[in-house]
């Protein structure tokens, strides 16, 4: 109930039947009301301390799921069969390759093309 005005007066108006008020003049021996301020700041920490929680979970969840996409990466790729760079080649000489194909002879051939033979 506010202090001034009509309020100020307790024969101005009547509270009867209202039993959730507080405040007012001193005469209408209501409990004081709580301060905006402190029910405010009470639900401003609340809520900081909600966000910090939240906050907290999604990081740890996001620090997991990271480390865990990593992990997954790093097995497939130890895995993975090695490309054709990374495996060793035979070394032929030239020699072996004329005496393997009697000394490049037509009979060795697979087929004619427009930029030569095979």
């Amino acid at each position: 109930v506010p202090i001034g005005g009509v309020f100020g007066n307790e024969t101005g108006f009547s509270i009867v039947g209202n039993s959730g008020l507080c405040g007012g003049i001193h005469e209408l021996k209501l409990p004081p009301c709580k301060s905006k301020k402190s029910q405010k700041g009470r639900l401003g920490h609340r809520r900081r301390l909600m966000m910090a929680i939240f906050l907290g979970v999604l990081g740890v969840g996001l620090l997991v799921a990271s480390m865990s996409l990593y992990a997954f990466c790093l097995k497939k790729r130890r895995n993975e069969p090695k490309s054709e760079s990374e495996t060793t080649l035979l070394n032929v000489s030239y020699q072996d390759i004329l005496q393997a194909t009697n000394g490049f002879s037509s009979e060795n051939l697979i087929g004619r093309g427009t930029f030569g033979v095979v």
